[in-house]
C-alpha cells in the first residue's frame, strides 16, 4: 500500500492544483494540506477532522476516498504500534539498573561515611564514660603490711567518686583517700559517675594480716 502522503501528492499533481488552489476548493487551510502530504499527523487536528479533509481532497482531485481513508487508518495504526514499541523499549531500558563508575564511587563514599560515623559513635561512648586510674594500689590483688593505707589515682570526666561508699574530693582531677584495712581480705569498690552515663566501678582487693 502506497503511503498516504504519496497518494495525496500524486492526486494533487495529476489535478494540476497548487496548495492555494486546493485550499480554495476544499476550504481546508493550506498548512493542514501541507501537513497531510508530509504525513505530519501530530500537527493535524483530531482524526475525525482529518478524515473529513481526506474526503474533500478526494472530491477535489477525483481520487478514491476509500483508498485514502484506508491508507490513513493503516498509517495511524502503524504509528500507534511503533510508538507502543518505543515506549516499551524505554520502559525496559529504564527498568534495568545501570551501575556506572559514578554509582560505585558514591557507594564507596557512603560506606566510608557510615564507617566513620560508627567509629565516632563508639569512640564517643568510650570518651563519655568516666575515666578512673588507680595509682595505688595498682594491682587488682595486693598485700599490705600496714593497717592504714592511702588510695590514690586520677580521674577524667568524673562528677563524683566514692570509695567504699565514702565521697572523695576530685576537684583537681586526682584523689587521695586514707583507708583502714580489716584483718584478712578487704574488697574496696571505687564508683565513678559522669552526667547521665552508666557509672563505672573498679575493685581493688587488699589483704592485711594482723601480727599476733
Amino acid at each position: 500500500m502506497k503511503q498516504l502522503g504519496t497518494q495525496l501528492r500524486a492526486l494533487r499533481k495529476n489535478a494540476n492544483l497548487s496548495f492555494e488552489e486546493l485550499s480554495r476548493l476544499t476550504r481546508i487551510p493550506i498548512h493542514y494540506l501541507k501537513h497531510l502530504e508530509k504525513e505530519e499527523y501530530e500537527k493535524l487536528p483530531p482524526p475525525v477532522y482529518t478524515k473529513g479533509f481526506l474526503r474533500f481532497w478526494a472530491q477535489a482531485t477525483g481520487g478514491d476516498e476509500a483508498a485514502l481513508q484506508n491508507a490513513f487508518i493503516h498509517r495511524k495504526r502503524s504509528t500507534f504500534l511503533e510508538n507502543n514499541r518505543v515506549k516499551k523499549r524505554i520502559r525496559v531500558f529504564r527498568s534495568r539498573p545501570i551501575i556506572t563508575v559514578r554509582h560505585l564511587v558514591a557507594m564507596g563514599i557512603i560506606v566510608v561515611l557510615v564507617s566513620l560515623v560508627y567509629v565516632y559513635y563508639n569512640q564517643s561512648i568510650i570518651t563519655r564514660s568516666p575515666q578512673v586510674k588507680i595509682t595505688h594500689p595498682v594491682e587488682l590483688h595486693s598485700v599490705s603490711a600496714d593497717k592504714a593505707i592511702t588510695l590514690t589515682g586520677t580521674v577524667q570526666q568524673v562528677d563524683t567518686l566514692t570509695i567504699d561508699g565514702s565521697a572523695v574530693d576530685i576537684s583537681d582531677g586526682s584523689f587521695s583517700h586514707d583507708y583502714l584495712l580489716d584483718n584478712g581480705w578487704n574488697t574496696i569498690p571505687f564508683l565513678a559517675t559522669y552526667r547521665d552515663n552508666d557509672p563505672v566501678q573498679i575493685i581493688r582487693r587488699v589483704i592485711y594480716l594482723e601480727e599476733e
